[in-house]
């Protein structure tokens, strides 16, 4: 039995005529990803944002990129007249390294509110929040201007025996000017939140009207009603009665006409 040879037949058509064209020829659909980012819907959405809102973000994602450069801190070592001098990033540091945290964990809910991905906090609770973050990070990073890191097994008390001196660099004080002036919008974004809550009406259930200051609840639906004994009946206004339907009436039989009296002569 011989083979039918691979491929076109004279006269025939290739992948043939009305089928889905083979992968990598011609007229073949690209794939769709399966996951896509809608880039101008993200920016149509940051443009509604406060201003302060963007800042917090970009004072977080800044600050995550100034830490790791190296010239957060300066090492200089000092011994025998011999002189030398070693800059690291922020990642080297306990105060340090957890400030960036927290002032990214900032970055991220100001994010978050911006976008509506998760709606972690809401309302006073995020200002609270934006607060604890870049505050937080801005402490942290100011105690870090004290507390000198341990250098490759010598604790920081130990530093000046060893003739080794820590000092900030450059990065430091960027890291620390993004910590306040992320604080200080902050503080603004959590004024706005608190306006916006103030000037929110508030939400009340269908059926019911808020009672004023003072003046009695108004008794209607939703009212509990008062407890009765077990077994007792139930007291209150009675129920309207539906009167009962009219009995037809029965037919009345047919009068007689009364017999004429002849006149008497």
């Amino acid at each position: 039995m011989s083979t039918p040879p691979f491929g076109p037949q004279d006269g025939q058509q290739f992948p043939p005529q009305g089928a889905a064209p083979y992968p990598g020829q011609p007229g073949q659909a690209p794939a769709t990803p399966a996951f896509q980012i809608n880039t101008q819907a993200i920016a149509g959405e940051l443009k509604k944002q406060s201003p302060y809102v963007l800042g917090l973000i970009g004072a977080g994602v800044l600050a995550l990129l100034v830490s790791f450069l190296p010239a957060y801190y300066k090492v200089t070592v000092s011994i025998f007249g011999f002189n030398q001098s070693e800059s690291v990033n922020a990642w080297n540091g306990f105060f340090s390294w957890v400030g960036v945290l927290l002032l990214l964990a900032g970055a991220a809910l100001a994010a978050d509110h911006a976008l509506g991905l998760v709606g972690l906090l809401k309302g006073q609770t995020l200002g609270y929040g934006l607060l604890g973050a870049f505050g937080g990070g801005a402490l942290l990073t100011l105690l870090a201007l004290f507390v000198d890191p341990g250098v490759e097994g010598v604790s920081a008390s130990d530093l000046e025996q060893y003739g080794i001196t820590i000092g900030r660099g450059i990065g430091y004080w960027l890291i620390l000017l993004l910590a306040l002036a992320g604080t200080a919008a902050a503080f603004l974004v959590y004024t706005e939140l608190g306006k916006a809550g103030a000037a929110a009406p508030a939400q009340v259930a269908p059926g019911f009207a808020p009672a004023g200051y003072g003046a009695p609840a108004p008794a209607g639906f939703g009212a509990p009603a008062p407890a009765q004994p077990w077994g007792a009946p139930p007291t209150g206004p009675a129920a309207p009665v539906a009167p009962a339907p009219a009995a037809p009436e029965a037919p009345q039989p047919p009068v007689a006409p009364e017999p004429e009296v002849p006149p008497t002569i």
